[in-house]
C-alpha cells in the first residue's frame, strides 16, 4: 500500500521556505549558457525533432553532437514564450528550487522531528544550491536527485512504497534528455535496491510493495539503456581536457588563481562542503567505533561518503552532493554525537538563525555571499611569470554582463550573417538574433584544438587573425568594454572596409562595410580602443565632442557617452565637468565612474572632504576594482590625504 502524504506546516516552516523562494529569485543570475538551451527549445519546437547537428555555428567543419538536454531546452523556452523572458526563467527557477527543497524536507522529516534541524538543514542546502540555480538544464537534476533520494529513504525508513515512486521510470526516461547527471540518480536507485535484496535474503526482512519497487527499477534500468549514447554522456567529459573554471577540480578550483589573494578567494561553499565532510567522516569513525548490527546502514553510510567524495573529481558537483548527502549526514549525527540535550539546542538554533541571517544578507545584497563562480583574473603582462603576475581579482560587477542594447542595434541596423564576440556572449546573440551564426556555442563534443586555437587567434588579434577573419567569412564583431573586466579585443578597426556602428560601457559593435544598413550614431571619429582616457584624437576632438553628445541623446543611459563627456570637460570647464558627472551619477546610480569621476572634480577644486566621500563611494561601487581604486587614490593624493 502507498504512503500518503501530510501536509502539515508550521508558521516557521512556511516562512523558511518564502525565504528561500525570495533568495533564489533575488540571488540568482542567469547563466550564459541558458540561452543556448533557449534557442535548442526552440529549434526543437519550430522543426517538430531532436537535434543531431549544431546548425547555430561557423567555426568548425563537424558539428554532430549528442542532445542530452534537448527536453529542458524545450521546457524552458515554453515558459518564456508564455511568461516573458524574465518572468518564465524566474518563475521556472523558483519551482525547480522549491520542489528540490520540498523533496529534502520530506526526507529529513523521515530522520528527525526536530524542526529546527529539518529547517537549518534545508536552510543550508538552499544557501548553498542557489550559487548553481542559474537557469539551466542542471537544475531539473536537482529534483530528480532529490527524487529519487526520497523515494528510496521513504521506502528504507517506513517499509512501504510512496505514491512517488511509480514516478521513477518517467523521471529515467526523461533524464537522459534533460540533463547528463542521470547516472547519479540511477546509482542511487541500483545502490538501494540492492539494499533491499540484501535485506530480504539474509534478513528476511519483509516490505510491502518490495516487487512493485524492483519492477520499476528493472523498468528504469530498461529505460536508461535504450538511451545508452545519451546516458553514458557525462563520462565522455571525463576524457575531455577542459580549460573552464567550473569543470575544474576541487584541488584545481583552490589554486586556480595561484593562492592570490587565497582566503577571500575560496567559494564560500567550500566551507560548509568542508564542514560537512568532516562531519561526516568524524561521525562515521565513531559509527564504525561503536560497532553496529545492521550492516545495510553501515553500507548506507559508506556509500553516501563516496558520493559526497565526487566533488574532488568536478567541484561544481558541491551543491548537488549536500543535496545528497544532508539526510545522512544527520542520520549519522544524530547515532553518533553525544552532547548535552540543552547545548545541542543552542547550537542548532544558532546555526538555523545564521543561515537565515545568511540569505537575508544575500537577498537585500542581491549577490550571494562570497560567491566565487564568476572570478576574473587581472594580469600583469610585463611580468614573464604566470605564477606572480595576478595582480587583482574581480568577482562582482557593476555593469550587466550582457549587452542588452546590442541585439537591438544588429537587428535594426545590419544584415548580419555571421558575428564573432568573447566566448561567453556567443549564445546570448544567438537567442535574440536567430538568423545569425556564431563562431562557437556551448557545445564541446565536436570541437578540436585547432578550431579553439582559430578563436583565440581572432579574439585577441593575434598573428594571423585577418587570414581566419576572411576565412570564415566574418563580418560582425561585438568586443567587450575594458571595465570591469580586461579582455583582448578583435583589432577590426584596423581595417578600412569596418566600422564602429555603436558603443557603450559593455560592449562595441563593428561591422563591415556591406552588411550595414544605416548607422544609428556617426561614431567616425570615436576610437574605444585607445589606452588614453579619452578616447579620440586631439585633432579630432570637436568632433568627437558631437559626436559623443548625440550618443548620449539616442541613448540617455549610455554611460560611455557621458562619462567621456565629463572626462573631457573635467579638462576645460570643471564647473560643467561636475554638473555632468552629478546628472549621471543619479541617472546611473551603480557605475562608479561617476563617483570616482567626481572625486577627481572635487580633488581639483581642492574640496577634499568631497572628494574623499566620492572615493570611496567609487570604490565600493566597483567592488575595489583595482584600475577605479587607482583613479580614486591618485585624486585623494592630490589633496593631501590618505584614503582608507
Amino acid at each position: 500500500m502507498a504512503a500518503k502524504f501530510s501536509f502539515k506546516f508550521s508558521i516557521l516552516t512556511i516562512a523558511t521556505f518564502a525565504l528561500l523562494g525570495i533568495y533564489f529569485a533575488t540571488v540568482v543570475d542567469t547563466g550564459r549558457d541558458t540561452y543556448w538551451h533557449l534557442a535548442i527549445g526552440r529549434r526543437v519546437f519550430e522543426e517538430k525533432a531532436i537535434p543531431k547537428i549544431d546548425t547555430f555555428t561557423y567555426g568548425s567543419p563537424e558539428t554532430l553532437f549528442t542532445s542530452t538536454e534537448w527536453l529542458s531546452g524545450l521546457i524552458m523556452y515554453a515558459f518564456v514564450q508564455t511568461l516573458g523572458l524574465n518572468t518564465g526563467l524566474l518563475l521556472l527557477r523558483i519551482v525547480i528550487g522549491l520542489t528540490a527543497i520540498y523533496l529534502l524536507y520530506l526526507n529529513l522529516k523521515l530522520i528527525t522531528s526536530n524542526e529546527i534541524i529539518t529547517l537549518a538543514g534545508i536552510s543550508l542546502v538552499g544557501f548553498v544550491l542557489a550559487i548553481r540555480l542559474n537557469d539551466r538544464p542542471e537544475i531539473f537534476s536537482f529534483v530528480f536527485v532529490a527524487f529519487v533520494n526520497y523515494v528510496c529513504f521513504n521506502f528504507f525508513t517506513k517499509q512501504k512504497l510512496s505514491r512517488l515512486t511509480y514516478f521513477l521510470p518517467i523521471v529515467f526516461f526523461a533524464w537522459p534528455n534533460i540533463h547528463a547527471f542521470a547516472p547519479f540518480g540511477l546509482a542511487i536507485l541500483a545502490f538501494w535496491t540492492s539494499i533491499f535484496i540484501f535485506e530480504k535474503i539474509y534478513h528476511q526482512k519483509k516490505r510491502g510493495g518490495f516487487g512493485i519497487f524492483f519492477g520499476l527499477f528493472i523498468i528504469s534500468v530498461v529505460l536508461s539503456a535504450l538511451q545508452n549514447k545519451k546516458f553514458l554522456y557525462p563520462f565522455l567529459a571525463l576524457n575531455l581536457k577542459f580549460e573552464i573554471l567550473e569543470m575544474s577540480t576541487l584541488p584545481e578550483r583552490l589554486m586556480a588563481n595561484n593562492g592570490f589573494d587565497f582566503i577571500n578567494q575560496v567559494p564560500i561553499e567550500f566551507y560548509f562542503y568542508f564542514l560537512l565532510l568532516i562531519t561526516y567522516i568524524m561521525t562515521f569513525i565513531v559509527f564504525l567505533k561503536k560497532g553496529f548490527k545492521n550492516y545495510s546502514i553501515g553500507l548506507i553510510c559508506l556509500f553516501y561518503l563516496l558520493l559526497f567524495l565526487t566533488p574532488f573529481r568536478f567541484y561544481r558537483l558541491i551543491p548537488m552532493a549536500t543535496l545528497m548527502v544532508l539526510p545522512v549526514v544527520i542520520f549519522q549525527a544524530k547515532q553518533t554525537l553525544l552532547i548535552n540535550v540543552k547545548i545541542f539546542g543552542y547550537l542548532e538554533k544558532t546555526a538555523y538563525a545564521t543561515l537565515a541571517v545568511m540569505i537575508i544578507i544575500s537577498i537585500f545584497s542581491k549577490n550571494i555571499i562570497d560567491q566565487r563562480i564568476g572570478a576574473f583574473v587581472i594580469t600583469d603582462l610585463s611580468n614573464p611569470n604566470p605564477k606572480n603576475n595576478i595582480v587583482d581579482i574581480i568577482n562582482r560587477s557593476w555593469n550587466p554582463y550582457f549587452p542588452q542594447n546590442a541585439p537591438k542595434i544588429i537587428k535594426n541596423h545590419l544584415t548580419t550573417r555571421r558575428l564573432f564576440t568573447e566566448g561567453g556572449l556567443n549564445d546570448y546573440f544567438l537567442w535574440h538574433i536567430p538568423e545569425i551564426k556564431i563562431f562557437s556555442d556551448i557545445m564541446f563534443e565536436y570541437r578540436t584544438q585547432k578550431d579553439y586555437k582559430n578563436e583565440q587567434i581572432i579574439a585577441s588579434g593575434a598573428s594571423g587573425w585577418r587570414e581566419l577573419l576572411k576565412k570564415y567569412d566574418i563580418d560582425t564583431v561585438v568586443n567587450h568594454q575594458d571595465l570591469p573586466y580586461l579582455l583582448a579585443k578583435t583589432p577590426v578597426w584596423e581595417l578600412s572596409n569596418w566600422q564602429l556602428v555603436y558603443v557603450d560601457e559593455i560592449a562595441t559593435i563593428y561591422a563591415r562595410d556591406d552588411v550595414i544598413k544605416s548607422i544609428p550614431v556617426d561614431l567616425s571619429v570615436i576610437q574605444p580602443e585607445l589606452p588614453t582616457t579619452l578616447k579620440f584624437k586631439q585633432d579630432n576632438e570637436t568632433k568627437a565632442i558631437e559626436q559623443l553628445g548625440k550618443l548620449m541623446a539616442y541613448e540617455p543611459k549610455n554611460a560611455f557617452a557621458k562619462s567621456q563627456l565629463v572626462a573631457y570637460y573635467i579638462t576645460k570647464d570643471l564647473n560643467r565637468a561636475k554638473k555632468l558627472a552629478e546628472e549621471s551619477r543619479m541617472i546611473i546610480p551603480y557605475d562608479p565612474i561617476f563617483s570616482v569621476q567626481l572625486a577627481e572634480i572635487y580633488a581639483n577644486l581642492n574640496q577634499c572632504a568631497n572628494a574623499t566621500n566620492y572615493a570611496k563611494e567609487a570604490k565600493r561601487k566597483s567592488f575595489d576594482h583595482i584600475i577605479i581604486k587607482g583613479i580614486a587614490n591618485d585624486a585623494i593624493s592630490r589633496c593631501q590625504t590618505t584614503l582608507e
